[in-house]
């Protein structure tokens, strides 16, 4: 997450450190997620499963064999492309909670007072005009 010069990032519950796997699996206000650590142990799991699904092709012979393919290349692509949809909503939703704790941050130092003021040229706002 980038910042803008001179802000602090905001405090965040990172799903990849923090409390760990039993920490985030008994976090009852679910700030920190669980399935995004399981992901690569579900995906082995599928692996080895597609794995054995075409070792049980193959033992059919003829046309099993070409079942057997189709299942490895198919199987595997298909499994990758879910487990990273899968990631991918957790990431969005880790970003919009970063988004709206640097928006909270950002409007509470607004409310603090006015913004210095700007340095440079001033213009009209009617007609664009630079001001003396």
């Amino acid at each position: 997450m980038t910042t803008a010069p001179g802000t602090t990032p905001p405090e965040r519950n990172d799903t990849s450190s923090g409390a760990g796997f039993f920490g985030a699996l008994f976090d009852f206000s679910f700030t920190s997620f669980v399935t995004t650590k399981l992901v690569p142990v579900l995906y082995g799991i599928v692996l080895v499963m597609i794995l054995l699904s075409a070792i049980g092709l193959l033992t059919r012979g003829g046309a099993g064999v070409i079942a057997a393919v189709f299942v490895l290349a198919f199987g595997v692509i298909y499994a990758r492309v879910v487990m990273e949809v899968i990631v991918v909503f957790f990431r969005i939703a880790e970003h919009t909670r970063d988004t709206a704790d640097a928006v909270r941050s950002l409007s509470s130092r607004a409310s603090a007072g006015p913004p210095p003021a700007a340095s440079g040229p001033r213009f009209d706002p009617q007609t664009g005009q630079p001001l003396s």
